[in-house]
């Protein structure tokens, strides 16, 4: 397997727009940090998110993506009552909610398929941008492909 390269480190999301109190600084505990690391590592690992899509990814997005929504309804309870990471967490969660409705069914063609996919990267790369910065946490290359562009 080829190795993943470097951690991009982002510098430019509007945070009071994702829930992470408009810049007024909190204290971040051990377990929360830890959380939130090991959540964008998980999805770094997630191709669903960066891959280009083809027809073995459609068959096993459904999977993938309710094991994406899985592992952020665990890290949820892991939080602190309150914290800024939740917001963030939960906007991913409620995408892949989103994508899994969207493709679900009879009758999904690959239109729909593409359209979805589209919306869950845009939205999971906004929510992982809000936390590498507000978390200070490096994204590896290829997740960082979805993340927004700085201007």
């Amino acid at each position: 397997m080829a190795s993943h390269g470097k951690k991009v480190r982002v510098k430019s999301v509007s945070l009071s727009v994702l829930g992470f109190g408009g810049g007024v600084g909190w204290e971040v505990s051990d377990a929360e940090q830890k959380a939130v690391q090991g959540l964008i590592a998980y999805l770094e690992d997630r191709r669903i998110l960066f891959n280009t899509p083809d027809q073995q990814m459609r068959e096993k997005a459904d999977p993938s993506v309710d094991d994406i929504r899985s592992e952020c309804t665990d890290v949820i309870g892991k939080l602190a009552s309150k914290s800024p990471a939740e917001a963030a967490v939960r906007g991913i969660r409620r995408a892949c909610h989103q994508f899994l409705l969207q493709i679900g069914g009879p009758g999904r063609n690959e239109a729909d398929f593409y359209l979805a996919l589209g919306e869950l990267r845009g939205a999971v790369g906004l929510h992982v941008a809000a936390l590498s910065q507000a978390y200070n946490v490096g994204v590896e290359d290829q997740l960082a492909r979805i993340l927004p562009k700085d201007d």
